[in-house]
C-alpha cells in the first residue's frame, strides 16, 4: 500500500486534449492505494470532466512562470481506516475492505468513502448494525437474524403518516405558520412564525429565561425519523 498525494483546490490546468488552459472546479477525488491512479472529477471550462494532472495554475502569468499551488494533501491507509473505513457488508456477512477498492474524497479528509457507493463500517460489529444476515440449522430451516437498523426501521404505514405530517407542516408554513417547542414549560406550540420574525426583542431582559431571541424558541423540523443505511451510529440493543 502507498500513500496518496491530492490536490483538492480548483484552480487553472492544462488540458492536453484542447492543448488550452482551463479553469477546473475542484469537486471530487477517486483514488486507488493499491495502484496509486488518481482522478479527479470537476468542471473543466464550466463542462463536467474527470482529469488526471494535479497541477494547478491561479492565471495565465503563474502557468507560464510554472508557479502552480495548492498544497496536496496526504491520504494513508491506516488513517481512513482509523476514521470508520475498514468493513463492508458484502455476500451475507461482514468482510475487510478489499485492497483493490476506490476511495473517494470531496474537499475534506472527513468526506472519505468508498467510491462504488457501498456503506463502510469501521468493525464487524457495526456492520452487523445495519445489515440482516441468514442462519441455516441442520434440519435446513433458516433464520434472518435483524439488525437494530431493521428493528427501528419505519412500517409503510408510518412512512405514510410521517409523509403526511410533512406535508401539513409544509402547508403551515405556506400560512406563516410555525410549531415550536418552549423549553421554559416543555409544551409545544403554534406561533404565528411570519409576524414572530418581525418583532425585536431586548435581549437583556430574557437572559435569565435562558433564550435571547425568540427564533431560539424554535427549530427547523427533522422529518428523517428513522434509521437508516446512512445513519453513523445505532446506539441501542435489543432484549431478544
Amino acid at each position: 500500500m502507498q500513500d496518496i498525494y491530492l490536490n483538492l483546490n480548483s484552480g487553472y490546468v492544462f488540458n492536453e486534449e484542447t492543448k488550452k488552459l482551463e479553469y477546473f472546479t475542484y469537486e471530487k477525488a477517486v483514488f486507488n492505494f493499491e495502484s496509486g491512479k488518481v482522478s479527479y472529477h470537476g468542471k473543466l471550462g464550466g463542462v463536467d470532466a474527470d482529469i488526471i494532472a494535479s497541477e494547478r495554475y491561479k492565471d495565465e502569468e503563474s502557468f507560464k512562470r510554472g508557479m502552480t499551488f495548492g498544497s496536496k494533501q496526504t491520504i494513508r491507509l491506516d488513517e481512513v481506516q482509523r476514521r470508520g473505513l475498514r468493513y463492508i457488508f458484502k455476500d451475507g456477512k461482514a468482510l475487510p475492505i478489499p485492497n483493490n477498492y476506490d476511495y473517494e474524497i470531496g474537499t475534506t479528509y472527513w468526506s472519505v468513502k468508498l467510491a462504488n457507493g457501498e456503506r463502510a463500517y469501521a468493525s464487524m460489529e457495526e456492520a452487523y448494525d445495519f445489515n440482516d444476515f441468514i442462519v441455516k440449522e441442520n434440519d435446513g430451516t433458516e433464520r434472518v437474524i435483524k439488525c437494530a437498523a431493521s428493528k427501528v426501521a419505519l412500517t409503510d404505514e408510518q412512512r405514510l403518516f410521517i409523509k403526511q405530517f410533512n406535508d401539513l407542516v409544509a402547508g403551515m408554513e405556506q400560512y406563516g405558520l410555525g410549531v415550536i417547542y418552549d423549553q421554559r414549560d416543555g409544551i409545544v406550540k403554534v406561533i404565528n412564525k411570519k409576524l414572530i420574525e418581525k418583532m425585536e426583542f431586548d435581549c437583556d431582559r430574557y437572559s435569565d429565561e435562558g433564550w435571547s431571541d425568540i427564533k431560539d424558541m424554535y427549530e427547523g423540523t427533522d422529518l428523517k425519523c428513522s434509521y437508516t443505511h446512512e445513519d453513523d451510529y445505532i446506539n441501542a440493543k435489543f432484549k431478544e
